[in-house]
């Protein structure tokens, strides 16, 4: 049993580590291997729980596939005022980011059991950022808007009961040092 006082040095180690891994806001350059992205997601997979993920895929925008992906979120995404406003710079921004991945899982047919998958895309997205982490690959899970539009289904060819869960932005930090420099060591206390 822990004193108070230990609880709360804990408390306080835990939620710097959770502000640490958050405070990715730039990526470098470096792309990201498609290759290295496809083994964290069956290294996740197989860590989770079975039925965790049986009936998810995931679709990869690097490279050249980037610019399909940046092109139709704009379609999808922004108002026709701020696409008109600022057409290069959404389109730069998201051409800047070296890797972007939807999480694709089916509908559930309750609102308890939608409530259990999105709960199970949490503990599944926040494992995968864990395993990216000792990659040195900083990841953020963005959910928007156009996730649920009708829009979305057809640009990202969903299959019938499908919806995207979540956009990763995915990419190497601009600092390499970021991780030595932040790293919380996690210590048993007795």
């Amino acid at each position: 049993m822990m004193t108070p006082t230990e609880a709360s040095m804990m408390k306080t180690v835990i939620s710097q580590m959770i502000r640490e891994h958050r405070m990715m806001n730039k990526f470098s350059n470096r792309e990201v291997n498609e290759s290295c992205m496809r083994e964290l997601l069956q290294q996740t997979s197989l860590e989770a729980d079975e039925q965790l993920h049986e009936n998810w895929r995931f679709l990869i925008f690097s490279g050249n596939k980037k610019e399909i992906f940046s092109k139709e979120l704009i379609q999808t995404a922004y108002t026709r005022k701020a696409k008109e406003k600022y057409p290069e710079t959404l389109s730069h921004y998201y051409m800047k980011i070296p890797m972007h991945v939807l999480v694709i899982a089916k509908n559930s047919r309750t609102p308890a059991a939608e409530n259990r998958k999105f709960n199970q895309v949490t503990s599944f997205i926040q494992a995968l950022q864990r395993n990216a982490w000792k990659e040195k690959l900083g990841i953020v899970w963005k959910t928007n808007e156009y996730h649920w539009s009708k829009n979305a289904e057809d640009v990202f060819e969903l299959k019938s009961g499908e919806e995207i869960k979540g956009t990763l932005h995915v990419g190497y930090l601009q600092d390499d040092d970021y991780f030595v420099q932040t790293g919380v060591k996690l210590e048993s206390i007795s």
